[in-house]
């Protein structure tokens, strides 16, 4: 019986919840690519923390640019359009990602004890080639991929020297440059 009262009263309860209008929590306008990216790791407004003025207005849509435009740059894109509106329901986010870009020439040197094939064939199988989508994921993968390579069949004592990826937005453009140190056989 007490099990039965508390389950009418729970249900009572929820009935409620869903008939009383919800605080409006800041909202997101995306195109689907990056809106669950966005949604899993943007920190939004909850309900009822809008901002209580301009100033602190202005924090929170700069706040919001700066978390959108490192999250989409992590897809490759590299010129987002971050804007905080105002609508009757509350703050909307409006987010255009731009471009997402490309990778374009790719630079591998290879340095120690490698003989021409192995070297070529280490290159030539490079996972990341020009014209794939740049990602930040698959960029680190490729990287230690061939790191892996290297160890794992010629060189325990291989090491990645260094590794740049230069972003030209305006092309929406992505050259890579890695510098690895092969070591003794």
């Amino acid at each position: 019986m007490r099990t039965c009262r508390l389950l009418c009263a729970l249900c009572i309860a929820a009935t409620f919840s869903l008939a009383l209008p919800a605080a409006a929590a800041a909202q997101l306008v995306a195109p689907k690519p990056v809106r669950d990216l966005l949604l899993r790791h943007l920190s939004l407004p909850s309900p009822g923390s809008e901002p209580e003025d301009a100033t602190a207005r202005a924090s929170l849509e700069r706040r919001l640019r700066r978390e959108a435009g490192d999250l989409l740059a992590t897809e490759g894109y590299f010129s987002p359009q971050v804007e905080l509106l105002d609508s009757d329901d509350g703050l909307v986010l409006h987010v255009e990602p731009g471009p997402q870009a490309h990778i374009g020439r790719v630079h591998i040197e290879l340095r120690g004890a490698l003989t021409g094939e192995r070297r070529q064939q280490l290159i030539d199988e490079w996972s990341l080639p020009t014209a794939a989508v740049f990602r930040q994921s698959d960029w680190d993968n490729a990287k230690q991929g061939l790191l892996r390579e290297l160890m794992a069949v010629d060189h325990a004592g291989a090491r990645l020297l260094s590794s740049q990826a230069e972003v030209d937005v305006d092309a929406a453009r992505v050259d890579l440059h890695l510098d690895y140190e092969a070591g003794p056989r």
